[in-house]
């Protein structure tokens, strides 16, 4: 299911275009990933996916990233324009 929901060529590129504007500034994708879900509107907490202690620790320093405006409007464009798969099946898990 995962594999069939997000491992396509638009979702890579889509990392591709948003980590060619945060690593240059220090930033970690998974950090801007939790800061961006945690600056919308009506987000009081974001549910955290990890196998190892460190990938915990990496992705809890979101809670203190602040993003941008133009961190902010490529995390929207990205995340609005990106290609869903219209299948009932998988909306339901």
């Amino acid at each position: 299911m995962y594999q069939k929901r997000y491992w396509r060529d638009p979702m890579f590129e889509a990392v591709d275009r948003l980590a060619n504007v945060v690593e240059p500034r220090g930033k970690k994708l998974v950090e801007v990933a939790l800061a961006w879900v945690l600056a919308q509107p009506g987000i009081t907490c974001a549910i955290l996916g990890a196998s190892k202690l460190e990938q915990f620790t990496e992705s809890l320093r979101g809670a203190n990233v602040s993003l941008d405006e133009e961190e902010r409007k490529i995390c929207d464009d990205l995340w609005y324009t990106m290609p869903r798969e219209r299948d009932p099946l998988l909306a339901r898990r």
